[in-house]
């Protein structure tokens, strides 16, 4: 994951002094936008329906006043969104296809719309110049001027590639887990609902390719078997207003192929990662498009801003959508990431959104970096269009797409119906399948073949029989045999499947023709007299791994006498291998009587997980028989989740209003504060911590935190965050991921506020936030003005130049690159008020470039190509 920075400072040419933009200005400037860029009349009428304002108490320069307006166009489905600060672009976003959802804002756009506000504000606070082009738009709006795109941008504009308008819930969401504590289904999560709508836009695949499962800790194992599942395209409207099976079934398997941590949208909503290169694991949306759902390896990838200019990162964007490819992308505010489809452009270089809300917001908006003195790299001001992350090349393999094509080669279906030697069969005995498989195709297959059995959930058991480098030629078919001598898998109803698999994909569900693949088949147990009398009641209903449970069977006595000996409750995993026994009673039955048997566990040991409960009868505890289940389920399933995380100590500390406070115990000139067990407990858990210094002298913080991602110190944390900070009840930084570059400067004593979200919305665990104080006369020198700094040539490759007013005494220059990770330093004494450093040794990318001297610290970034 990338660090933020601050961002890079220029001189323009161009100087204006700001001002507050009124509401009846903004409304006249949109409006003339607006009819701009629709079909709407002079007749258009427009209504104020939000406003956003800075907080109050933040500094009399920037209390309390307009942000950004927004105005509702005809009271219809249209709304624009207009910048209250002049020196940023007039517009910042707008809809012809969606009202602005005053009180109901969506998540994704939220996030965004909190990008803008922080840039808003940080101009607000430190820019005192705009550019020639910001000046002309402002005025050309206002005035109803036809804005001219300026040479080289181009004019040219993508309608919005999906048609869905897609949501979380409710009726999209009904293949994911059940919450029993909250009685509703989990939400899809924003990942999955964004790949959904981006495979229905190329309906594609007809069918996916292999299985996976994994355990949720909140909801046990998950499992999809892609290969044997056939995506209903037509069946997926484009809105839903009711319950859609199809959908629901398309957006489970995607919520599976990224391992998507589970929940309901009260405790934080469902989380998964995007792309490959900043995901702690190999699970994310990026892999499970080329792994599952056969989407073109050789063009997919994941991509981040760090590591483009503005400039670039747009043109990146609009070569995708100029070859008719939607994008998911991905964006992180200071409450954690969200995803959804960038879909198409206009002829003001503003990309559409579609949220992934049910069309809530969905509009065209702008990517650019708001303030006008910034160079343009992707970390932007303070870093705020930093993180920003795509999946892009997303199109089918082969050229599929469009409702057909298929992921596999080969022409290979069933010639005859799949048969079995017996059905029921019994558990430990021989089980053989036969299958009719042809190669309708014009070439030879070589490839593996197998039979594969899947339980009720699609849980994949266990392969019958496989055979590995097999050719099939052109025009024949044959008659092949799978067989399990000994066939030891728990009781139950199994899918039985005929599979094949070549160099090129994993195994996928043969073609069924007109027949049927996979089949059913039922396993049963030997039947005895001791039998289930009635259905099982767990209590609780998930049992937590390290806490009590019990479990109430109704077990019976069909025989003619009567019965003592003992009844076993065990635990298997799901593919039928033992692994505890939860409980064993002893007792005895009368003949032809029924009776409530209760099995206690009083600290349940296993992993979190699913499992099968299953009840066995002994009269002599060595020889074991499976309770015979004829009208009652023997085994049944059970799930263990991981205890929830406790508070940490510094609850409740969910709002700045809450925060907890730290008086640094200072040795010497130095002090370090830890939050020693700090974790996000819940999914909507959010952290504020202040730190209280003392007056009559300046500090400088350098900070951190120790996560899953990035942990500096040895020891394991279970959840990835981020954080921000204020100054003295200023405005927010931009988010950091792990380690700042660079020091927080404050004179004269005061406080500074922490906040520590999530890196991905919804998700728990622990993390610490480390924070090392120096005090003293001449650190925590505020950074200099951004009018003291810059640097030249940017992209550079050899030598940079950096130009400073500071000229006396000693400087320390270091530069970082985006990992955080130091590649520089120069100390040394200024001659002059130029610096030139040697950058030959440096890999091309996006640096951080750290000047501190005696007037201060400054940051500033640059390019090596």
């Amino acid at each position: 994951m990338k660090k933020l920075y601050t961002l890079i400072f220029l001189l323009v040419s161009t100087f204006v002094f700001a001002k507050d933009v009124d509401v009846n200005y903004a409304m006249r400037v949109a409006k003339h936008f607006y009819m701009q860029n629709s079909t709407a009349s002079e007749a258009v009428t427009l209504k104020l329906v939000y406003e956003c304002r800075t907080p109050k108490n933040v500094g009399a320069a920037i209390d309390d006043k307009p942000i950004y307006y927004v105005f509702d166009v005809n009271g219809l489905n249209s709304f624009v969104m207009v910048s209250a600060e002049d020196l940023v672009t007039p517009i910042l976003g707008y809809s012809t296809e969606s009202y602005f959802p005053i009180n109901n804002v969506n998540q994704e756009a939220q996030k965004w719309f909190e990008n803008y506000k922080a840039q808003i504000i940080y101009v607000k606070e430190n820019v005192h110049s705009t550019t020639e082009e910001i000046t002309a738009k402002w005025k050309n709006y206002y005035e109803n001027i036809p804005v001219i795109q300026s040479a080289g941008r181009g004019i040219q504009a993508v309608n919005p590639l999906c048609q869905t308008k897609w949501n979380q819930a409710p009726n999209e969401n009904g293949a994911c887990p059940y919450s029993n504590l909250y009685n509703e289904r989990c939400v899809t999560g924003c990942v999955a609902t964004a790949m959904a709508q981006i495979m229905k836009f190329w309906n594609y695949p007809t069918q996916g390719v292999g299985s996976h499962s994994y355990n949720d800790q909140n909801f046990g194992t998950q499992a999809a078997n892609f290969g044997a599942t056939t995506y209903n395209w037509a069946g997926m409207g484009n809105t839903l207003s009711s319950p859609n099976s199809d959908v629901a079934t398309l957006m489970y398997h995607c919520g599976v192929a990224v391992e998507m941590s589970y929940g309901v949208g009260a405790t934080g909503g469902s989380s998964a990662f995007v792309v490959a290169s900043l995901s702690p694991g190999q699970a994310c949306a990026e892999y499970a498009y080329k792994t599952y759902f056969g989407y073109d390896p050789n063009s997919l990838q994941g991509v981040s801003r760090d590591n483009y200019t503005d400039a670039n990162w747009i043109s990146l964007l609009k070569g995708e959508l100029d070859a008719g490819r939607p994008i998911q992308y991905a964006g992180f505010g200071q409450g954690g990431g969200h995803t959804w489809v960038c879909d198409g452009y206009d002829q003001n270089n503003f990309f559409h959104q579609n949220w992934g809300w049910g069309g809530n917001s969905d509009g065209f908006f702008s990517v650019n970096n708001l303030d006008p003195t910034s160079l343009g790299a992707g970390g932007g001001t303070g870093g705020f269009n930093s993180r920003q992350q795509a999946v892009i090349g997303i199109k089918p393999a082969n050229g599929g797409g469009g409702g057909g094509g298929t992921i596999n080669q080969g022409g290979i279906a069933l010639y005859a119906a799949t048969t079995v030697s017996a059905n029921p069969v019994q558990s430990g005995s021989s089980f053989s399948v036969y299958a009719d498989i042809a190669n309708s195709g014009s070439t030879n297959f070589t490839g593996n073949f197998a039979a594969a059995i899947f339980d009720h959930n699609g849980v994949f058991v266990r392969i019958i029989q496989e055979y590995t480098n097999q050719t099939a030629q052109a025009g024949y078919h044959y008659q092949v045999s799978f067989t399990d001598n000994n066939l030891d898998v728990i009781p139950g109803t199994y899918y039985l499947g005929i599979y094949y698999k070549n160099s090129t994909f994993d195994y996928s569900l043969i073609n069924q023709n007109t027949f049927n693949n996979p089949v059913t088949f039922t396993v049963t147990g030997p039947a005895n007299n001791i039998q289930m009398a009635g259905n099982t009641t767990l209590n609780p209903t998930a049992f937590t791994k390290g806490q009590a449970a019990s479990v109430q069977a109704q077990i019976g006595n069909a025989g003619s006498g009567n019965w003592t000996g003992w009844i076993s409750a065990d635990l298997y995993k799901l593919d039928g291998t033992w692994v505890a026994t939860f409980d064993e009673v002893q007792g005895s039955m009368n003949a032809q009587t029924a009776y409530n048997v209760t099995f206690n566990n009083s600290n349940l040991s296993v992993d979190p997980g699913s499992y099968l409960l299953a009840f066995f009868s002994t009269t002599n505890q060595q020889n074991y028989t499976l309770v015979y289940s004829q009208s009652f389920p023997n085994p049944v399933d059970v799930n263990v989740i991981t205890p929830g995380l406790q508070p940490d100590q510094y609850e409740a500390n969910n709002s700045e209003g809450a925060s907890y406070g730290f008086n640094p115990s200072f040795n010497g000139n130095t002090a370090s504060v830890q939050t020693t067990g700090s974790n996000m407990h819940i999914g909507s858990d959010y952290d504020y911590y202040t730190i209280n210094l003392p007056s009559g002298t300046n500090y400088a913080i350098t900070a951190r935190v120790h996560d899953s991602n990035n942990s500096g110190n040895g020891q394991t944390y279970s959840n990835d965050v981020q954080f921000s900070y204020k100054v003295n009840g200023g405005s927010w930084s931009g988010t950091y991921d792990d380690v700042m570059g660079s020091q927080i400067g404050v004179q004269g004593g005061g406080t500074v506020t922490f906040f520590v979200a999530d890196y991905f919305q919804g998700t728990v665990g622990s993390y610490l936030l480390d924070l090392q104080i120096s005090r003293g006369a001449n650190v925590g020198i505020n950074e200099v003005s951004k009018d003291e700094i810059s640097v030249y040539p940017n992209p550079a490759s050899n030598k940079l130049f950096v130009n400073t007013t500071q000229n006396d005494g000693d400087y320390t220059l270091k530069i970082f690159n985006t990992t955080g990770a130091q590649v520089f330093e120069k100390n040394s004494a200024f001659n002059s008020n130029k610096i030139e450093v040697d950058i030959s040794t440096l890999a091309q990318g996006i640096y951080n470039l750290q000047l501190q001297g005696k007037s201060g610290i400054s940051n500033t970034k640059f390019t090596v190509k």
